[in-house]
This record gives C-alpha cells, structure tokens and sequence, in this order.
C-alpha cells in the first residue's frame, strides 16, 4: 500500500492459457469502512456471489485489517478474447 500511495500507477492482468485481459490505470485507495460495505454489499457481492453471501462475505471482511483499491482504467490490452 505504500507504494501505491506514493505513485498510484498499477497495472492488472488475467490470463487463461492464450488468452488474457490486461489493464493499466491509476489506483484510489479505500481506507473507509463503510465504502468498502457498500462496494461488497452493492456492488461486488450480487454480481459474483448473491446479494446474502455478499453480506454474509463482509462480516468476514469487516473483521480484516484490509484496505480496498479502486482502480481507474485508462488502457485495456486484450487477446483471444
């Protein structure tokens, strides 16, 4: 986390074999509790796992020492997909 408060630049890919998904961008970093419960609950947590594993996911996550990391995307690589 330091490094990415000190220059917000970050980069994601994922592969699959061949094929990948690569992105460039700028990181916004989320210290805030209740930002964080809202992107689970809103956001994350419907599109992948269920509106009630969502929520039942960030009683876990709430007792964490974790930070969350919005990334704005400025280039998309992609091949093969």
């Amino acid at each position: 986390m330091k490094n990415l408060a000190r220059d917000a630049r970050m980069a994601l890919c994922v592969e699959d074999g061949m094929r990948y998904v690569s992105l460039e961008g700028t990181a916004e970093l989320v210290a805030d509790r209740e930002d964080q419960e809202r992107d689970v609950n809103e956001h994350i947590g419907p599109r992948y796992i269920g509106q009630r594993l969502g929520e039942r996911r960030w009683e876990v996550i709430k007792r964490s020492d974790r930070i969350g990391i919005r990334m704005r995307i400025s280039k998309v690589h992609a091949r093969g997909v």
